[in-house]
């Protein structure tokens, strides 16, 4: 699959990844992973 863009926000005070694809409303994502072992700079 593609997106049309990839970006960090923050909802509250926890950093999210957001991907986004304007041309299909059906999408599945799977993400694992703790939130200790992500590093952010």
């Amino acid at each position: 699959g593609a997106c049309d863009s990839i970006f960090v926000d923050e909802i509250g005070e926890t950093h999210v990844i957001i991907f986004k694809h304007a041309k299909s409303h059906i999408a599945t994502l799977i993400l694992r992973g703790s939130t200790d072992q992500v590093s952010w700079t």
